[in-house]
């Protein structure tokens, strides 16, 4: 993805679910890409899949939460930028999502 060779990074996960279906970073990396290309209702998708499958991935929140605020979704946002905060409080990104969270309310 990082190359912006998508189509092969489209191509690894498909051959990568193959593998492991209930694998959450499979579903994080589908998000991402989804990101990538600006489609945010499948990264949504993407990374509802990977908490699903382990909730305390703190990136997949994190990720969730940008697609939901792309989405105009503050309600969805909100949750998973708590979720973010309770599980990794000294990440780096977790003063500017203070920050947004104050704004919200």
């Amino acid at each position: 993805m990082e190359q912006g060779q998508l189509e092969k990074a489209d191509a690894a996960l498909n051959e990568a679910q193959e593998i492991d279906s209930n694998n959450a970073d499979l579903y994080y990396y589908r998000g991402m890409l989804a990101a990538h290309r600006k489609d945010y209702t499948a990264a949504v998708d993407g990374f509802e899949k990977a908490v699903a499958l382990k909730p305390d991935y703190a990136y997949a929140h994190y990720h969730a939460g940008l697609a939901y605020n792309l989405l105009k979704r503050p309600d969805k946002m909100v949750g998973h930028f708590q979720e973010f905060l309770k599980l990794a409080p000294s990440a780096r990104e977790s003063e500017k999502i203070r920050t947004v969270l104050r704004s919200v309310r």
